[in-house]
């Protein structure tokens, strides 16, 4: 009886050594809390909306680093049709388009790098 008691009363003593004191999030009392912001998504497809006026509207674009080469396509809202495609060879930049290229009240424009879509927006267009 004697054995197993000491055999417990040192388990216990382990059990308490060993452990740690932890919070919920797995942080130590003295650790301070993060305080890193996660950084904000790139934009890289808006339309100028101070320029836009009843005949034509502009687009700001910029690629993706280390891409220099796209193209900027204009989708019909409603169906699955390409309206038009606009090649892009410089990184950074704006383009205005006449509104009376489309014959819809707003376009879906996506701009795409390397063929591969980088990001769309929406565009009304007053007619």
């Amino acid at each position: 009886m004697k054995n197993i008691f000491t055999s417990f009363l040192f388990s216990m003593i382990a059990f308490v050594s060993f452990g740690q004191n932890i919070d919920e999030n797995g942080r130590t009392p003295n650790q301070r809390n993060a305080t890193i912001t996660p950084p904000e998504p790139a934009t890289y497809l808006t339309e100028n909306k101070a320029i836009k006026s009843l005949t034509s509207f502009t687009l700001n674009f910029s690629l993706p680093e280390g891409k220099n080469s796209g193209e900027i396509k204009f989708f019909n809202p409603n169906k699955d049709e390409e309206l038009k495609s606009v090649k892009v060879s410089q990184r950074k930049g704006s383009m205005q388009f006449s509104a009376t290229d489309f014959t819809v009240k707003g376009v879906i424009v996506g701009l795409y790098a390397d063929g591969i879509l980088v990001e769309t927006s929406k565009v009304t267009i007053s007619q």
